[in-house]
């Protein structure tokens, strides 16, 4: 099951929101636009409900610093195959209590 890639403002939204837990530095404007312009390249493909759902497992866990866009995208692949896996056999056990 395919779902809608986040928007660019949506992945923002999500990545401002984590790094308010983790900033450890200040940036200059022309930095803060080139990080975020890399994470929503990076994170375009995510949908939005799986990028929040890699967001606040990333912050609820033991994690002490921001996550780098490839540890978030491991865990958004992660939270998007088990729903995807949860979701054929919910299907699968539908289809057979029907036959």
């Amino acid at each position: 099951m395919l779902c809608k890639p986040a928007t660019p403002k949506e992945i923002a939204g999500r990545i401002e929101a984590l790094t308010v837990h983790y900033w450890d530095r200040q940036r200059d404007e022309a930095s803060s636009r080139i990080y975020v312009r890399d994470w929503v390249d990076d994170m375009g493909e995510v949908p939005a409900d799986i990028l929040e759902a890699a967001c606040v497992a990333w912050r609820r866990s033991d994690a002490r610093f921001m996550p780098t866009p490839g540890q978030l995208l491991k865990l958004a692949g992660e939270i998007q195959y088990w729903r995807e896996f949860y979701l054929q056999r919910a299907i699968r056990l539908l289809k057979a209590s029907e036959g």
